[in-house]
């Protein structure tokens, strides 16, 4: 399956607006005026990464970069799978799990918003401290590190 790219949704209230074309990203552009905001979805279906697992690293990313703010509202789970031609309860899966992070919030009739901004973050720099510290005990310098780092990614 070749996966589709959005590259405007309204986040809005209203209705959303949808373009697409072929390039597998989903861009959804901010418009200060009615409290839209700017995110691009990435998704690569031949990736052995779990579409769920993508689909939760780009809000991750968004939240990290400061594309998502706290507050802010998240596609409906239907339009972001048609958008990214998968199935709806993929985004939902990837929804619960970010709601069980902390990071999301869903309330009836409003959808899922971002409720923290800064425990993803929290949790990456904990996770490299951690990494660090393994690192040096098995004698591994920094450059080192940095290399088997760039290799695994």
């Amino acid at each position: 399956m070749v996966p589709l790219a959005i590259t405007e949704i309204d986040l809005g209230c209203a209705g959303s607006n949808v373009a697409v074309e072929s390039t597998g990203q989903l861009d959804l552009s901010r418009n200060s005026a009615n409290n839209t905001s700017t995110m691009r979805w990435t998704v690569d279906h031949s990736s052995q990464e779990p579409l769920q697992h993508q689909i939760a690293g780009c809000v991750r990313h968004g939240v990290a970069s400061g594309e998502l703010a706290t507050g802010e509202q998240l596609p409906p789970a239907v339009e972001l799978a048609a958008a990214l031609s998968v199935d709806r309860n993929t985004v939902l899966a990837a929804y619960r799990q970010l709601r069980d992070e902390g990071l999301l919030e869903f309330r009836r009739g409003r959808g899922a918003r971002v409720t923290s901004a800064g425990a993803p973050l929290a949790s990456v720099t904990e996770a490299a401290h951690a990494l660090i510290a393994v690192a040096r005990a098995q004698g591994l310098g920094r450059t080192e590190l940095i290399r088997l780092i760039e290799e695994l990614t």
